[in-house]
């Protein structure tokens, strides 16, 4: 639509999604609870019988768990950040297609928006 605009908001969406995925991540890494899972576990007999996978369990899960939440923030601002970057640039263009367009040109951009 030509919406001069357009690229500032489109960017702060992107910066937002991340802070978003960020606060979610952080959220479930802190209130993470190994003892919680050691109760869903002990009350499988198979594995009550064999202590010593649960034991590797208990240290692995909350390993497991943090660097999985720690990826998808890095990804995250990886790529929505590169994505808002991107939008970010794409402004000064923006800005000259609507100065330099002719005024028919912005009349048909005018008339598909409505």
């Amino acid at each position: 639509r030509a919406d001069p605009l357009a690229p500032g908001w489109l960017a702060r969406n992107q910066l937002l999604l991340v802070a978003l995925i960020i606060v979610y991540c952080t959220w479930q890494m802190v209130s993470f609870s190994p003892e919680r899972i050691r109760e869903e576990l002990s009350m499988s007999r198979q594995l009550a019988m064999a202590s010593d996978l649960v034991k590797d369990l208990e240290k692995l899960l909350p390993l497991a768990v943090h660097g999985f939440y720690s990826l998808v923030i890095v990804l995250s601002v990886i790529f929505q950040g590169s994505l808002a970057l991107y939008y970010w640039t794409r402004r000064p263009y923006i800005r000259l297609l609507d100065r330099d367009s002719p005024p028919w040109v912005r009349r048909i951009l005018a008339e598909v928006q409505s």
